[in-house]
């Protein structure tokens, strides 16, 4: 691609380093990478730092755009991710030099000039969530607190590019955000409320989802995160997630029993009354049951007309219609 380009979409920002936050935080990274593939429509992949190769590397992919795209499948799941043909990790991700002058990316994402008053602040911030971290968590990505003090401030300059390269990068992508994990949303909170109480977003909203006993996304498989890619309540989805990431006022398990009520007491009467009993005896029972609700009022005439204001409720139907092991139950 010659010249200047823009990509257009929801684009997710991330690194080649965002393993190590993810870790931290105690995600799966692979829960991590599919669950940008949903929530966005492209993922970018700062490749900044790749390594050269990898051992028994055939030599044919030793070529930069082929070893960045293994590296790059090696990071969305390894041999798993070897089922996304070439065709859909173009569309899926993007790398500084699918935007044309990847050197001018480069340049305006690690700027050599001297913080501000801001980014000192960012720093001082991640240094304080990295000295909170235990030893355990700091050697799970393989940091041993008491003589890597390089890597310890190797991954204080990743946390604050991370927080940074979105905006960084709006010359060239439509809508960027950060994928950022807990661990970055701590330091924006220490950074500016002094505290350790983080703001959020809609992808974390998609993580407390998972938490929560809904839905794992990790145990889909790529091929069904493609297609559920191509779904027609995603934007749904994504709506509702937007929603409560901008509101203290309620938590995606609240919003999620919320319209399992609502869809039940506006459902036909004949199917209301097979279902009431099944939402009551329900009650005690883990978040996930009522799911079954919406599986048996799901092909109504009433369910259709109010795809729209349900639509995620049936996104997560698909979900985990399309693998049993997404859902606890």
């Amino acid at each position: 691609m010659e010249g200047e380009s823009t990509r257009n979409g929801l684009i997710g920002v991330t690194s080649l380093h965002a393993y190590k936050s993810a870790i931290l935080s105690g995600y799966k990274t692979t829960s991590f990478f599919k669950r940008a593939a949903l929530m966005c429509d492209h993922i970018f992949i700062d490749t900044q730092g790749f390594p050269s190769e990898m051992p028994g590397m055939p030599a044919e992919s030793k070529r930069l755009s082929r070893f960045q795209d293994a590296y790059i499948r090696m990071l969305l799941g390894g041999e798993e991710a070897s089922s996304i043909s070439q065709p859909d990790l173009r569309k899926l991700i993007v790398r500084p030099e699918d935007l044309g002058d990847d050197e001018a990316i480069i340049r305006s994402i690690y700027p050599y000039e001297e913080p501000d008053e801001g980014e000192r602040g960012l720093y001082k911030a991640a240094h304080d969530v990295i000295n909170d971290l235990t030893d355990e968590q700091l050697e799970a990505i393989g940091i041993q607190r008491s003589n890597d003090y390089k890597e310890q401030g190797t991954l204080i300059l990743e946390l604050v590019t991370d927080l940074q390269r979105a905006n960084r990068l709006r010359r060239w992508l439509d809508e960027p955000v950060g994928l950022l994990t807990p661990l970055h949303q701590r330091v924006l909170g220490t950074q500016v409320n002094g505290t350790t109480r983080p703001p959020t977003s809609p992808f974390l909203v998609s993580a407390e989802l998972e938490q929560s006993g809904v839905i794992d996304f990790a145990a889909l498989s790529w091929s069904e995160i493609l297609r559920l890619r191509r779904s027609s309540f995603l934007d749904d989805f994504r709506d509702q997630l937007e929603a409560v990431s901008r509101t203290d006022d309620i938590s995606i398990s609240q919003a999620l029993w919320r319209d399992l009520w609502r869809f039940a007491r506006d459902a036909q009467p004949s199917v209301m009354r097979t279902t009431v009993g099944g939402i009551l005896g329900a009650i005690p029972l883990p978040l996930t049951a009522p799911l079954g609700i919406v599986a048996s009022v799901a092909e109504t005439q009433r369910a259709h007309e109010q795809a729209h204001e349900f639509g995620w409720l049936f996104f997560i139907l698909e979900a985990t219609r399309a693998c049993p092991n997404a859902s606890p139950n």
